[in-house]
């Protein structure tokens, strides 16, 4: 009878954690991810088979920080990926490294060199993130593309901006096209600056 009580004890507990963990969840996307008044970017074609709610529990935890105030430097405005971002960059490089060169490496492993190709990839986008920087002032946007060199596009040959599913944003301009992270701190500001600029280019 002990051990019936105590298994019934357990699976309150847990529907209550759960419960509670769903409640947790809630309060976070509604405080994190939904904050700023940031208006509906249209989605490419290959962006509309992201999360149909467009908050997945990485998304809410990317967000993280975005509703601070983004840094100023004369007159330009400075983003940087969110505490949450890096957060999420930290810990699924160490994640994957200690899953292929850990304890478990003899059951998780897919071979040497694709191993170290995983590898490589997930440090590449811990140092990406790291490191990147977005500047927009009013005559344009500087951003770096992967390969780490920045790019700069003025407002006037701006032509659209979509959401490209995942973590990213594209915008294109005449001569070329940039891939803007979304979980930077400040996103939601710039959001609504390249939206006045587009309907102000509409007026025009």
């Amino acid at each position: 009878m002990n051990f019936i009580n105590l298994i019934i004890g357990i699976g309150v507990v847990c529907g209550m954690l759960s419960i509670m963990g769903f409640i947790a969840f809630g309060w976070l996307s509604k405080k994190f991810a939904q904050g700023g008044a940031a208006p509906k970017i249209e989605r490419t074609f290959f962006g509309s088979f992201g999360t149909l709610s467009g908050q997945g529990p990485q998304d809410v935890i990317a967000a993280i920080g975005s509703n601070q105030s983004a840094r100023m430097s004369l007159g330009t405005v400075i983003m940087t990926p969110t505490v949450g971002m890096r957060l999420i960059s930290v810990l699924s490089s160490a994640l994957i490294l200690f899953l292929l060169w850990g304890p478990a490496r003899s059951s998780m492993s897919m071979g040497l060199w694709a191993d170290l190709f995983v590898c490589g990839m997930f440090i590449y986008m811990t140092l990406y993130i790291a490191g990147y920087e977005a500047k927009y002032d009013a005559e344009g946007l500087t951003a770096p593309n992967w390969f780490f060199q920045n790019r700069h596009y003025t407002w006037e040959n701006l032509i659209s901006i979509k959401d490209a599913g995942g973590h990213i944003y594209q915008l294109r301009f005449e001569g070329g096209k940039v891939s803007l992270q979304k979980h930077l701190v400040g996103i939601a500001t710039f959001l609504t600056f390249v939206s006045d600029i587009q309907e102000m280019r509409k007026r025009a």
